[in-house]
């Protein structure tokens, strides 16, 4: 972490220096800051910074001093804060891995302790689930702990829609219902899956996981059939958590295409089964479309709470490109790989493109048979993986 003490080895303003001089020198340092951004050296990178520190707090209350002072030293320190914390990163990975004659135990640990992690929040984890002709609940072996990023969304999450089940007594004391159906939409690759399967192990709640593909029949009345057993299944393993993955392909608007009938009949039944369900069914859909979701599924008890599952935020990234880059395996690294320079462009990436970063850089170390991974791999990483197009849709 970075300290407020003088640093005479780094400060360009001396002792006979004038506050004058210090005051051009900080505004120089300032016109600096984005190319320094855009070096590799980190330890240049850090000793700018503390020069740029001293500088400020020695101009700091006095005559010289601008409106910006405060500010810019609040920035500087935080800055400082996040380089201190990527050099420690770097060094803990450097230590980790000098000794490259001892066999990696990350492999054996991967296969006694499986981490729901390894695909963090990308997984739609629809894998399990065999849904030909019943529905089996599960246990998600998952909670908010491996939902990567989004505090406000997870702690949303546990005071709506897992509270009320832990505080019943309280819940009916004020009138008020637990939640019935919950709608999670964003952009694709946000893990909007995963948080629906994260909140069923945090709540230690069955989980039932269905694609429209997977109630649909082609005999008549056989779709209709299916939700019924659904929701029965679901009843029965009560409290229980139905997540509709795309839930948008059964839930566009009533007669919007040419062979609406059979449709319309599936919606209307999924519609009266979501109804007439009691309080520990849970129905979650999922959607990049939200704007594609018939405003009937958001009327009274249906969906009556939604969430944006939206692009990581800076922060964020840095969590994900560090959970990336130690999952599944601990990869070699240059000790100037800069995370918060790639958390600075891929501003923007969904946590699946954060994901596809990462292992097209690894790849571009393999196939130019190099030892750890750089900047430059990564700068050809980003020539290949482009972030998400989305923009937010709304209702007309």
């Amino acid at each position: 972490m970075s300290t407020d003490t003088q640093n005479t080895n780094t400060n360009p303003a001396d002792d006979d220096g004038s506050l004058a001089d210090t005051a051009t020198t900080i505004e120089t340092q300032i016109d600096q800051i984005e190319d320094v951004e855009q070096s590799s050296d980190l330890e240049a990178t850090i000793q700018f910074y503390e020069s740029l520190k001293q500088n400020l707090i020695t101009i700091k209350d006095t005559e010289v001093a601008t409106p910006h002072t405060d500010s810019r030293l609040e920035y500087v320190r935080d800055r400082l804060d996040d380089l201190y914390d990527v050099r420690e990163t770097a060094l803990n990975t450097d230590t980790d891995t000098e000794d490259d004659s001892e066999p990696s135990n990350s492999d054996e640990s991967s296969e006694n302790d499986p981490s729901p992690q390894t695909n963090s929040n990308t997984t739609d984890d629809s894998a399990d689930s065999d849904t030909s002709g019943t529905f089996a609940p599960e246990t998600p072996e998952i909670d908010f702990s491996d939902y990567i990023g989004r505090d406000d969304l997870k702690e949303d999450l546990q005071a709506r829609v897992l509270g009320p089940y832990r505080d019943a007594d309280r819940i009916e004391e004020l009138g008020l219902e637990t939640t019935s159906g919950v709608l999670l939409y964003g952009p694709p690759g946000t893990g909007k899956s995963y948080v629906a399967r994260a909140l069923g192990g945090e709540g230690d709640l069955s989980y039932i996981e269905v694609k429209i593909p997977d109630i649909k029949d082609r005999y008549v009345g056989g779709s209709e059939e299916n939700i019924q057993e659904l929701f029965a299944t679901a009843r029965e393993h009560a409290p229980c958590i139905i997540c509709m993955d795309e839930v948008d392909a059964l839930a566009t608007s009533r007669g919007a295409d040419n062979n609406s009938t059979g449709k319309d009949d599936m919606i209307n039944t999924f519609l009266d089964e979501f109804e007439k369900s009691p309080r520990g069914v849970l129905v979650i859909g999922t959607t990049n479309r939200r704007d594609r979701v018939d405003e009937a599924f958001e009327r009274g008890d249906r969906f009556e709470t939604s969430f944006e599952v939206g692009l990581p935020e800076r922060d964020d990234r840095i969590k994900l490109l560090k959970h990336f880059l130690t999952t599944p395996v601990d990869r070699p690294r240059n000790p100037g790989l800069r995370i918060d320079i790639l958390a600075n462009k891929t501003d923007g990436y969904s946590t699946s493109n954060i994901e596809q970063l990462v292992n097209e850089a690894a790849w571009d170390v393999y196939l130019n048979d190099q030892d750890r991974l750089s900047m430059e791999n990564f700068e050809a990483a980003f020539d290949a993986i482009s972030p998400v197009e989305y923009s937010r849709p709304g209702r007309d």
